[in-house]
């Protein structure tokens, strides 16, 4: 999301990451936020503006090497 972009009725996504996240993927995974369940898994929650948005999250979570198998 650019900074002072206003989104209008964005959608409020929650996934779930079955392997640990460190904070320090913070900033590339903007504007959803790291949240460690106490599972071990990881949670990334918040607006995502469209398809096209969540698009790219679930393809950096594939470089990431964490996204398991279909």
């Amino acid at each position: 999301c650019l900074k002072g972009e206003v989104m209008q009725n964005p959608i409020i996504y929650q996934i779930r990451i079955k392997e640990a996240v460190g904070a320090q993927w913070a900033e590339w995974f903007d504007p959803l936020a790291i949240q460690p369940a106490p599972t071990g898994d990881t949670l990334l929650v918040g607006p995502l503006r469209d398809q096209a948005e969540l698009h790219g999250v679930l393809l950096k979570i594939l470089l990431l090497g964490v996204m398991g198998p279909a």
